[in-house]
């Protein structure tokens, strides 16, 4: 696991030199701080699962990414207030658990949510199956919810598609799914035996197809699924493609129109760069560093 080493140490050093494009303060309006709030909440996201066990100073760089990205909410404020105004984005509460389960909490914010989650509104909101997964997973964090076996049931993988069929849109929804149900990986045992089957049987077919295509995002995606249902195929040469390719970039390349909704006529060269590359690079993070803990 050498290549997963390097890619997690490189990638994790590009991800603190970048650390302020993340900020808020780059939004030129309160509609586009909004947007903005997907790649500080992915930011904490990533530093929640790095948190979890394994070295030290890898842990102590992702606290102190996500005690900075606290400080960009004013220390939770700005999500309380948005829950507040916007009730309809209580999907917010992803957001926000990653912190709370890392020691910053607001507890107005917690009383917030045990109320809005024990609402009809709540349950009518619309959601994607992967995103409800989402959503059940972050008020199972909070400790005020659970998810629910309909949501496991309506997976994607739970009608075994066509695997030749899989593209981006459903290859993102099933990698949501296995990720929210296993909380990335730590509990593998509630994923079905016939959905971890038939994914662990169709993985190495998915990877190749999207290291062909050159799709790091889905491709990183899919590493991290194969850690959550405790498989890993022809992980090894994938990962040392994918070293190759941080060494030559310095980073993980995202998708060719990679973060064009979060940008805005006042970005310069550097953070357009940064915003369509980001979130490929904090997926490649978090594969290497489940493979490295997953395997270890």
């Amino acid at each position: 696991m050498k290549h997963a080493r390097y890619i997690r140490s490189e990638l994790l050093n590009w991800v603190t030199a970048n650390r302020d494009h993340f900020s808020l303060a780059h939004a030129v309006d309160p509609a586009h701080a909004l947007v903005l709030l997907k790649p500080l909440g992915e930011l904490a996201l990533t530093c929640d699962i790095l948190n979890r066990d394994g070295d030290e100073g890898k842990k102590r760089q992702a606290h102190g990414l996500m005690h900075w990205a606290w400080l960009q909410l004013d220390s939770g404020r700005i999500i309380h207030d948005l829950l507040l105004s916007r009730p309809d984005l209580i999907i917010l509460s992803s957001i926000y658990a990653s912190f709370h389960k890392n020691g910053f909490r607001r507890a107005e914010t917690l009383h917030l949510l045990k109320y809005l989650t024990k609402t009809a509104f709540a349950s009518a909101v619309q959601f994607p199956n992967w995103r409800r997964l989402n959503f059940e997973h972050a008020l199972e964090t909070l400790g005020i919810g659970r998810m629910r076996a309909v949501g496991i049931a309506n997976m994607w993988s739970t009608r075994r598609p066509e695997p030749w069929l899989i593209e981006h849109d459903s290859a993102y929804a099933m990698t949501h799914e296995v990720f929210y149900v296993t909380d990335f990986g730590r509990l593998r045992t509630r994923l079905p035996s016939k959905i971890a089957e038939y994914i662990s049987i169709w993985l190495p077919s998915w990877i190749e197809i999207f290291r062909l295509e050159q799709n790091f995002d889905i491709l990183a995606e899919l590493l991290m699924v194969s850690c959550c249902v405790n498989d890993s195929p022809s992980a090894g040469s994938t990962y040392a493609d994918l070293a190759n390719i941080v060494r030559e970039r310095g980073f993980l390349p995202g998708p060719e129109s990679g973060g064009n909704n979060l940008q805005s006529n006042s970005d310069s060269h550097e953070r357009s760069i940064f915003l369509s590359n980001y979130h490929t690079v904090l997926v490649g993070l978090l594969a290497a560093d489940l493979a490295l803990t997953s395997y270890a």
